[in-house]
């Protein structure tokens, strides 16, 4: 064969293999990225798109959201913040927070690894 098409192919076989290896990261750009990132993720994990990697990945996503907005949020409710006497805050203040709070969670968990995603998944529980 030629000198040429040894080293093409080989390149390519090489580019295929890098990326097969490479580590999913979650994308939080839109919510299909997001789940097509955390399919990806269980793929990686457990072999099955839909397996129960998957499964413990959706429910830690939960536990996180949960647990960052809490923190966020000072733990209030819209309905903390109707029943409180001195908060400020109306319905539309409080939306607004939420929506805040929203793009600082997909800053918080773009672009994480797998082996990120389970230490924060561990750390929220």
């Amino acid at each position: 064969m030629n000198r040429r098409t040894v080293f093409a192919f080989a390149l390519i076989v090489a580019a295929v293999t890098t990326s097969a290896r490479a580590e999913t990261r979650l994308d939080t750009t839109d919510h299909h990225s997001w789940r097509h990132s955390l399919t990806d993720m269980a793929v990686e994990c457990d072999g099955q798109p839909r397996g129960p990697c998957f499964l413990e990945l959706l429910k830690g996503d939960e536990a996180i959201r949960k647990d960052f907005f809490a923190k966020h949020m000072n733990g209030l409710t819209k309905d903390d913040y109707k029943k409180t006497p001195g908060l400020a805050l109306t319905d539309s203040a409080f939306f607004k927070r939420q929506k805040e709070v929203e793009v600082l969670y997909k800053n918080y968990m773009h672009n994480i690894t797998l082996a990120q995603y389970k230490a924060r998944i561990a750390a929220a529980k």
